[in-house]
Protein backbone atom coordinates (compact mmCIF):
# COMPACT_ATOMS: atom_id res chain seq x y z
CA UNK A 1 0.00 0.00 0.00
CA UNK A 2 1.66 3.75 -0.93
CA UNK A 3 0.86 6.29 1.28
CA UNK A 4 1.39 9.96 0.28
CA UNK A 5 1.70 12.70 2.06
CA UNK A 6 1.47 16.47 1.44
CA UNK A 7 3.84 17.24 4.11
CA UNK A 8 4.11 20.92 3.54
CA UNK A 9 0.12 21.38 3.93
CA UNK A 10 0.90 19.32 7.65
CA UNK A 11 3.59 21.66 8.25
CA UNK A 12 1.48 24.66 6.69
CA UNK A 13 -1.39 23.59 9.26
CA UNK A 14 0.94 23.47 12.43
CA UNK A 15 2.03 26.59 12.13
CA UNK A 16 -1.40 28.28 12.10
CA UNK A 17 -2.00 26.34 15.08
CA UNK A 18 1.19 27.84 16.62
CA UNK A 19 0.41 31.23 16.01
CA UNK A 20 -3.05 30.95 17.41
CA UNK A 21 -2.16 29.20 20.36
CA UNK A 22 0.83 31.80 20.81
CA UNK A 23 -2.21 34.74 20.70
CA UNK A 24 -4.20 32.87 22.74
CA UNK A 25 -2.02 32.58 25.18
CA UNK A 26 -0.63 35.92 25.21
CA UNK A 27 -3.57 37.67 25.35
CA UNK A 28 -4.88 35.10 28.30
CA UNK A 29 -1.67 37.21 30.31
CA UNK A 30 -3.06 40.36 29.04
CA UNK A 31 -6.32 39.82 30.42
CA UNK A 32 -5.44 38.69 34.05
CA UNK A 33 -2.52 41.84 33.85
CA UNK A 34 -5.75 43.92 33.27
CA UNK A 35 -7.51 42.64 36.21
CA UNK A 36 -4.67 43.23 38.45
CA UNK A 37 -4.28 46.56 37.32
CA UNK A 38 -0.83 45.92 36.22
CA UNK A 39 0.24 47.74 32.19
CA UNK A 40 -0.87 45.13 29.68
CA UNK A 41 2.83 44.36 28.32
CA UNK A 42 2.08 40.29 26.91
CA UNK A 43 0.40 41.91 23.66
CA UNK A 44 -0.34 44.59 22.06
CA UNK A 45 -3.23 45.27 19.66
CA UNK A 46 -0.04 45.44 16.94
CA UNK A 47 1.21 42.26 17.60
CA UNK A 48 -2.13 40.34 18.41
CA UNK A 49 -3.15 41.94 14.78
CA UNK A 50 0.25 40.60 13.19
CA UNK A 51 -0.03 36.94 15.27
CA UNK A 52 -3.56 36.59 14.06
CA UNK A 53 -3.12 37.54 10.21
CA UNK A 54 0.28 34.77 10.44
CA UNK A 55 -2.11 32.30 12.17
CA UNK A 56 -4.73 32.61 9.21
CA UNK A 57 -1.41 32.35 6.54
CA UNK A 58 0.17 29.97 8.28
CA UNK A 59 3.45 31.80 9.35
CA UNK A 60 4.30 33.92 5.87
Amino acid sequence: MLVVHDWDSMIADELERSWAAGVWTRAYDAKYQHVAGQPITSLSEAEARERLRRAETGGA
